[in-house]
């Protein structure tokens, strides 16, 4: 661990070492999504790959890494924060060569409206999501889709 962290901080923070810091920030985000100790240190990792992303103006791993980073804000209960960086994915998506990502971060906008109340907010981006994923064609997504739209019709519905 102490040889990870000093390969961490070398400068000047490299394509490794995001990748490196990347991985962990997912790892700390997945094992302590209740644990605010955990999620800080995620929050740490993504914020330097998110400073590195933008820095070599790699608009994929901007958007991969806003979306993560958004998660953790979504776990510490920061639902301000982490629309934030979902909205931002968006547009980088929508701006970019990069749109395989976009129901992704459709998806992770719909289900923080959801958390938020923001019930008929969330139902036209998580329509967007699986109109994506359907194309797509990818079952495992569209099911994760269709999961979070029956709950968001039942919190519509009562």
């Amino acid at each position: 661990l102490i040889a990870q962290t000093e390969l961490l901080c070398k400068e000047p923070f490299d394509y490794h070492q995001y990748t490196i810091a990347s991985t962990l920030g997912y790892l700390y985000r997945i094992y302590g999504f209740d644990d605010m100790n955990q999620l800080i240190k995620a929050e740490m990792y993504f914020n330097r790959c998110l400073a590195y992303a933008m820095n070599e103006q790699d608009v994929a791993k901007e958007i991969t890494t806003r979306i993560r980073l958004g998660e953790v804000y979504k776990y510490q209960g920061n639902h301000e924060q982490a629309l934030k960086l979902f909205h931002k994915a968006v547009l980088l998506c929508e701006a970019s060569d990069v749109k395989n990502q976009l129901d992704f971060a459709y998806q992770h906008l719909g289900k923080c409206f959801i958390e938020m109340g923001r019930y008929y907010e969330a139902q036209a981006v998580l329509t967007l999501a699986l109109t994506l994923r359907k194309q797509k064609a990818n079952q495992a997504l569209i099911d994760s889709t269709i999961k979070a739209l029956t709950l968001n019709n039942r919190y519509i519905e009562n």
